[in-house]
């Protein structure tokens, strides 16, 4: 998509995910629901319940995690707003949106199909005023469609019946009318079957595989973990290429959110092949992972292998969301720090965090989520720790007021004996360890490691490296957190 329609596949993608799609169905005739309009040859389907979304999944746990822009809205209702605002859509008053598309020529045939209550003349003004130069009025079948002045045949958009707003390529939204009209058959078929069996869910889509379409993605070079190429692997190789169908649905079943996706092959071989090499490669990936909130999210997911399908499902609370972005999130919030000092020559610069969006006292004993292991930011017990070494551990949520006090806060995993002696020895003979420094041991981080934080800092080394530990505390000791308080 191009020009202001991306704007629009954004937009309206998010309304996939803040709004709602009802299931499919098949036929013909004069029709005034989403769900009845996705015409034929549609190979990529997808719906969402936007409504129920935003009444029945705590969202704002999950916004809470998210590393938001300064001065942005940090809460849904702030979002929403801020996307209403922006299309002239309340996205409150939207019901569910369905969206559909052919995946072998995706930039020339995709829509969203949204019910709701819109007001025409409002999105155009605005789109209009965000790309400052007209939209096109064309006329098609009675309706008024709305298109690029740079691209007509691109992009567009149309309101029907005052209560469906259909946004897309213009080939797409001329479709969605003639189905609307009865000139045109809706979708049906093995897709349109497929995604019926999904049965009802918070998020549903499912994808015809063009023939050969993964051919072409498989590694052509060496896969580390299964020490050798894709070339080596036949079974798994023919299971790729085997690939039919895929498809997807979230539900919510009380507090906990159920996972489910399907991958239908061409035979029971392919099926098997690849269920083996999936579920090798997650307890690979168990192994070798240094999250705790990883191992267990991976220990949840199951693989099961029915016939020519393989079903992948995952059920997870939703208060434990928050935690899963935040740690999935930390990977990618991290940027190389402008050092606080001059630094020794050849020392790296630790990594900068952003920072959680509230700093809060909880009740003592509550547990909070955090965006890193170890933490540097975010909500905290009142209480806070004494300078000292602390072999037998202390909690994240108390060591983070210390953070917030400008202290710096050292966890080491070491072998017990002369590797946390060293340690101990390292750290006493620095004078800012004694103001600033808390130590404690920590099992959350690889073994033999060395983690030292400060408020949105973070490095790691390896074992006791006095220098690298004295240039940490040297830079960021008393310097970093909304308070100086030395402990």
């Amino acid at each position: 998509m191009r020009n202001w329609f991306r704007h629009w596949e954004v937009t309206l993608l998010a309304l996939v995910l803040f709004t709602g799609l009802a299931a499919f169905a098949c036929g013909g005739g004069k029709e005034a629901k989403p769900d009845k309009l996705v015409p034929e040859g549609s190979n990529l389907i997808g719906s969402i319940q936007v409504e129920d979304i935003l009444n029945d999944v705590d969202l704002e746990s999950i916004i809470g995690a998210l590393p938001l822009d300064e001065g942005g809205p940090k809460t849904i209702d702030g979002l929403l707003d801020e996307a209403t605002a922006q299309t002239a859509i309340d996205f409150r008053q939207v019901s569910h949106a369905t969206f559909f598309g052919d995946v072998s020529r995706i930039d020339d045939y995709i829509g969203v199909i949204a019910q709701g209550k819109f007001d025409e003349d409002a999105i155009v003004a605005v789109i209009q005023k965000s790309e400052e130069r007209p939209l096109v009025e064309t006329d098609y079948k009675g309706r008024r469609i709305h298109t690029s002045a740079e691209d007509e045949d691109q992009t567009a958009l149309v309101v029907l019946e005052d209560d469906i707003l259909v946004v897309g390529t213009r080939e797409a939204v001329q479709a969605v009318i003639d189905v609307q009209d009865g000139d045109r058959n809706r979708a049906s078929g093995e897709v349109q079957d497929a995604f019926n069996d999904l049965g009802d869910g918070l998020i549903q889509l499912v994808v015809e595989v063009p023939s050969e379409a993964l051919q072409d993605q498989l590694p052509l070079g060496d896969i580390p973990f299964l020490g050798g190429s894709v070339e080596n692997l036949p079974a798994v190789l023919g299971a790729f290429q085997d690939l039919a169908l895929v498809g997807l649905t979230l539900d919510q079943d009380g507090q906990n959110l159920k996972l489910r996706v399907i991958l239908d092959f061409g035979s029971e071989d392919s099926a098997t092949a690849f269920g083996d090499f999936l579920d090798g490669i997650l307890k690979l990936a168990a192994g070798v992972s240094p999250s705790a909130q990883a191992n267990e999210l991976l220990d949840r997911l199951q693989v099961d292998v029915d016939g020519a399908s393989v079903e992948i499902s995952l059920e997870l609370a939703v208060s434990d969301l928050s935690g899963l972005f935040g740690d999935l999130l930390s990977v990618s919030d991290v940027e190389t720090a402008a050092p606080a000092v001059a630094m020794t020559p050849g020392f790296e610069p630790a990594v900068r965090i952003v920072t959680m969006p509230t700093a809060i006292h909880v009740p003592d004993g509550q547990l909070v989520v955090y965006n890193t292991t170890p933490p540097t930011s975010g909500d905290h017990w009142a209480g806070w720790a004494e300078c000292g070494f602390y072999e037998g551990g202390l909690p994240d949520e108390l060591i983070v007021h210390n953070l917030e006090h400008g202290n710096i806060v050292v966890s080491y995993n070491l072998a017990a004996g002369e590797e946390v002696e060293l340690l101990r020895r390292s750290l006493d003979s620095l004078g800012l360890a004694a103001v600033w420094g808390v130590t404690r041991s920590y099992d959350k981080i690889p073994e033999g490691t060395v983690a030292l934080a400060a408020w949105g800092m973070l490095d790691t080394v390896r074992g006791a490296d006095r220098g690298k530990i004295a240039v940490f505390f040297d830079a960021y000791a008393g310097e970093l957190g909304p308070e100086r308080i030395p402990c």
